[in-house]
């Protein structure tokens, strides 16, 4: 499991947008970070977050196209026979429908082939669902100690988030917190 960069509080939600806060775990908090992609996985991550709990469900064809994004966000594994010509042409390749090979095993006959994230696809379904991200501010934490100085605490990010559908929201809640392991796709997606 990857390790969370941040820790993510969800302080009011509108029908087509959002109002988060970012406190930093493993990760700064820079306007960095502050993408469509990075905006679209904190969505898919609550929405992963709430299904444990009962939250409300787009309708079904929007809960596929969800499904589908999530599917683009996440790395993949493929399990195919070793001599399957598409796992032969994958290896060959480096790739396979616009991820990168990140490495292949065999055994017992099969081939498992380890699949980056589709930083293309997702990057250009971020861009078209997601029209603003945007920081209202950086704030640190801290109690003062002696000498005026503060203790370290994580610095937070306030951002906004707005998209084009009301479903890209509907299982956001008020008061929703959880540990984010989402970061900007734009550097992997140019090289």
């Amino acid at each position: 499991m990857p390790t969370p960069l941040f820790s993510v509080y969800v302080r009011e939600v509108f029908p087509r947008a959002v109002l988060m806060t970012l406190t930093s775990m493993a990760a700064e908090v820079s306007e960095e970070e502050l993408t469509s992609d990075f905006a679209l996985q904190l969505l898919l991550e609550a929405r992963r977050e709430q299904s444990d709990a009962a939250g409300e469900e787009p309708s079904p064809p929007h809960r596929d196209v969800l499904d589908e994004l999530y599917k683009e966000m996440m790395p993949l594994t493929l399990t195919l026979p070793e001599d399957d010509p598409e796992a032969r042409g994958i290896v060959a390749r480096g790739e396979f429908e616009g991820r990168k090979l990140l490495g292949a095993n065999s055994s017992e006959g099969r081939v498992r082939l380890q699949l980056d994230r589709n930083y293309t696809a997702f990057g250009g379904a971020s861009r078209h669902y997601i029209y603003y991200v945007a920081p209202h501010g950086t704030e640190s934490g801290g109690e003062p100690v002696e000498g005026g100085e503060s203790e370290a605490e994580p610095s937070q990010l306030r951002i906004s988030i707005a998209g084009r559908h009301p479903w890209l929201f509907a299982s956001l809640r008020k008061g929703m917190l959880w540990e984010s392991t989402a970061y900007s796709f734009t550097r992997e997606a140019e090289g």
